[in-house]
Protein backbone atom coordinates (compact mmCIF):
# COMPACT_ATOMS: atom_id res chain seq x y z
CA UNK A 1 0.00 0.00 0.00
CA UNK A 2 2.82 2.42 0.81
CA UNK A 3 4.40 1.62 -2.57
CA UNK A 4 1.20 2.71 -4.34
CA UNK A 5 1.12 5.92 -2.30
CA UNK A 6 4.70 6.67 -3.28
CA UNK A 7 3.92 6.12 -6.95
CA UNK A 8 0.85 8.38 -6.77
CA UNK A 9 2.84 11.05 -4.92
CA UNK A 10 5.58 10.83 -7.55
CA UNK A 11 3.05 11.22 -10.36
CA UNK A 12 1.48 14.20 -8.60
CA UNK A 13 4.90 15.87 -8.25
CA UNK A 14 5.71 15.21 -11.92
CA UNK A 15 2.36 16.71 -12.92
CA UNK A 16 2.98 19.82 -10.82
CA UNK A 17 6.51 20.24 -12.22
CA UNK A 18 5.26 19.92 -15.82
CA UNK A 19 2.45 22.42 -15.22
CA UNK A 20 4.98 25.00 -14.01
CA UNK A 21 7.10 24.88 -17.16
CA UNK A 22 6.31 26.78 -20.34
CA UNK A 23 6.64 23.55 -22.36
CA UNK A 24 4.20 21.69 -20.06
CA UNK A 25 1.67 24.50 -20.27
CA UNK A 26 1.99 24.45 -24.07
CA UNK A 27 1.38 20.68 -24.21
CA UNK A 28 -1.68 20.97 -21.96
CA UNK A 29 -3.04 23.85 -24.05
CA UNK A 30 -2.47 21.90 -27.27
CA UNK A 31 -4.31 18.89 -25.86
CA UNK A 32 -7.25 21.07 -24.85
CA UNK A 33 -7.36 22.61 -28.33
CA UNK A 34 -7.26 19.16 -29.99
CA UNK A 35 -10.14 17.93 -27.80
CA UNK A 36 -12.23 21.05 -28.47
CA UNK A 37 -11.54 21.01 -32.22
CA UNK A 38 -12.39 17.30 -32.37
CA UNK A 39 -15.70 17.95 -30.60
CA UNK A 40 -16.59 20.79 -32.95
CA UNK A 41 -15.63 18.85 -36.10
CA UNK A 42 -17.44 15.71 -34.89
CA UNK A 43 -20.66 17.67 -34.29
CA UNK A 44 -20.69 19.44 -37.66
CA UNK A 45 -23.59 18.56 -39.97
CA UNK A 46 -22.69 16.27 -42.86
CA UNK A 47 -20.65 18.24 -45.36
CA UNK A 48 -17.55 18.02 -47.54
CA UNK A 49 -15.51 19.68 -44.75
CA UNK A 50 -16.61 17.11 -42.17
CA UNK A 51 -15.92 14.22 -44.56
CA UNK A 52 -12.37 15.47 -45.15
CA UNK A 53 -11.55 16.13 -41.48
CA UNK A 54 -13.26 13.08 -40.02
CA UNK A 55 -10.42 10.57 -40.66
CA UNK A 56 -8.00 12.84 -38.79
CA UNK A 57 -10.20 13.31 -35.72
CA UNK A 58 -11.76 9.82 -35.53
CA UNK A 59 -9.14 8.28 -33.19
CA UNK A 60 -9.50 11.17 -30.71
CA UNK A 61 -13.32 11.20 -31.04
CA UNK A 62 -13.55 7.47 -30.35
CA UNK A 63 -11.27 7.86 -27.34
CA UNK A 64 -13.51 10.62 -26.00
CA UNK A 65 -16.70 8.59 -26.57
CA UNK A 66 -18.09 10.99 -29.18
CA UNK A 67 -19.17 8.11 -31.43
CA UNK A 68 -22.46 7.68 -29.56
CA UNK A 69 -25.63 8.28 -31.57
CA UNK A 70 -28.11 10.59 -29.83
CA UNK A 71 -30.81 10.94 -32.52
CA UNK A 72 -32.84 8.12 -30.95
CA UNK A 73 -36.25 8.98 -32.34
CA UNK A 74 -35.30 11.39 -35.12
CA UNK A 75 -36.66 11.93 -37.69
CA UNK A 76 -39.71 9.79 -36.83
CA UNK A 77 -40.75 10.12 -33.18
CA UNK A 78 -43.08 7.47 -31.75
CA UNK A 79 -46.71 8.00 -32.71
CA UNK A 80 -48.13 5.91 -29.88
CA UNK A 81 -47.37 4.71 -26.37
CA UNK A 82 -48.23 1.14 -25.45
CA UNK A 83 -48.52 -0.38 -22.00
CA UNK A 84 -49.56 -3.85 -20.92
CA UNK A 85 -51.56 -5.05 -17.99
CA UNK A 86 -52.41 -8.60 -17.02
CA UNK A 87 -55.81 -9.23 -15.42
CA UNK A 88 -55.98 -12.41 -13.37
CA UNK A 89 -59.42 -13.67 -12.34
CA UNK A 90 -59.33 -15.86 -9.26
CA UNK A 91 -61.63 -18.84 -8.79
CA UNK A 92 -63.74 -16.74 -6.35
CA UNK A 93 -64.37 -14.17 -9.15
CA UNK A 94 -62.09 -11.44 -7.77
CA UNK A 95 -59.85 -9.75 -10.35
CA UNK A 96 -56.27 -8.75 -9.73
CA UNK A 97 -54.62 -6.31 -12.16
CA UNK A 98 -50.85 -6.62 -12.60
CA UNK A 99 -48.88 -3.77 -14.18
CA UNK A 100 -45.22 -3.47 -15.05
CA UNK A 101 -43.31 -2.66 -11.84
CA UNK A 102 -41.55 0.70 -11.58
CA UNK A 103 -39.08 -0.19 -8.82
CA UNK A 104 -37.54 1.97 -6.15
CA UNK A 105 -36.10 5.47 -6.74
CA UNK A 106 -32.47 4.33 -6.48
CA UNK A 107 -32.30 1.55 -9.09
CA UNK A 108 -35.87 1.76 -10.37
CA UNK A 109 -34.93 3.07 -13.84
CA UNK A 110 -32.70 0.05 -14.52
CA UNK A 111 -35.41 -2.34 -13.39
CA UNK A 112 -38.02 -0.38 -15.32
CA UNK A 113 -35.95 -0.60 -18.52
CA UNK A 114 -35.79 -4.39 -18.12
CA UNK A 115 -39.59 -4.55 -17.91
CA UNK A 116 -39.94 -2.18 -20.89
CA UNK A 117 -37.88 -4.57 -23.02
CA UNK A 118 -40.11 -7.45 -21.92
CA UNK A 119 -43.18 -5.39 -22.90
CA UNK A 120 -41.71 -4.68 -26.34
CA UNK A 121 -41.03 -8.38 -26.87
CA UNK A 122 -44.53 -9.34 -25.74
CA UNK A 123 -46.03 -6.93 -28.28
CA UNK A 124 -43.71 -8.12 -31.04
CA UNK A 125 -43.80 -11.88 -30.34
CA UNK A 126 -47.24 -13.38 -29.67
CA UNK A 127 -45.79 -16.77 -28.68
CA UNK A 128 -44.34 -15.20 -25.52
CA UNK A 129 -47.72 -14.02 -24.24
CA UNK A 130 -49.06 -17.35 -22.95
CA UNK A 131 -46.07 -18.27 -20.77
CA UNK A 132 -45.75 -14.71 -19.49
CA UNK A 133 -49.45 -14.36 -18.63
CA UNK A 134 -49.38 -17.73 -16.86
CA UNK A 135 -46.26 -16.67 -14.94
CA UNK A 136 -47.99 -13.47 -13.79
CA UNK A 137 -51.08 -15.48 -12.76
CA UNK A 138 -48.86 -17.76 -10.68
CA UNK A 139 -47.22 -14.74 -9.03
CA UNK A 140 -50.36 -12.81 -8.09
CA UNK A 141 -52.80 -15.67 -7.43
CA UNK A 142 -50.87 -18.88 -6.81
CA UNK A 143 -53.19 -21.87 -6.94
CA UNK A 144 -56.37 -19.79 -7.32
CA UNK A 145 -56.10 -18.28 -10.83
CA UNK A 146 -59.04 -19.28 -13.03
CA UNK A 147 -58.61 -16.93 -16.02
CA UNK A 148 -55.96 -14.59 -17.34
CA UNK A 149 -56.11 -11.76 -19.90
CA UNK A 150 -53.31 -9.62 -21.25
CA UNK A 151 -54.47 -6.18 -22.32
CA UNK A 152 -52.62 -3.73 -24.56
CA UNK A 153 -53.36 -0.10 -23.69
CA UNK A 154 -52.53 2.28 -26.55
CA UNK A 155 -52.40 6.06 -26.51
CA UNK A 156 -52.05 7.53 -30.00
CA UNK A 157 -50.05 10.74 -29.86
CA UNK A 158 -50.93 13.73 -32.04
CA UNK A 159 -48.10 15.31 -34.02
CA UNK A 160 -46.04 17.91 -32.11
CA UNK A 161 -47.71 21.32 -32.19
CA UNK A 162 -51.06 19.84 -33.19
CA UNK A 163 -54.24 20.69 -31.31
CA UNK A 164 -55.66 17.21 -31.98
CA UNK A 165 -56.56 15.10 -28.95
CA UNK A 166 -54.78 11.87 -28.19
CA UNK A 167 -56.83 8.69 -28.59
CA UNK A 168 -56.79 5.75 -26.23
CA UNK A 169 -57.76 2.16 -26.86
CA UNK A 170 -57.57 -1.22 -25.17
CA UNK A 171 -57.14 -4.54 -26.92
CA UNK A 172 -57.11 -8.01 -25.37
CA UNK A 173 -54.00 -9.62 -26.89
CA UNK A 174 -54.16 -12.87 -24.90
CA UNK A 175 -56.85 -14.65 -22.98
CA UNK A 176 -56.98 -18.11 -21.42
CA UNK A 177 -59.04 -20.14 -19.00
CA UNK A 178 -56.62 -21.66 -16.48
CA UNK A 179 -59.00 -23.62 -14.26
CA UNK A 180 -62.72 -24.24 -14.01
CA UNK A 181 -64.34 -22.24 -11.21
Amino acid sequence: MTRVRRIVAGLRQAQERSERTLFGQGVISALILVVLATGVIWCLPDSVLKQRLRPAVTPVALGLGLDQYWGVFAPNPPRQVDTISVVVTRSDGREIVWNIPHGDPLVGQYSWYHWQKIKENLLRTPSLRSPFARWVAGQVAPGSAAKVRMIRHTVTLPPPGSSAQSRTSETVIYSAVLARS
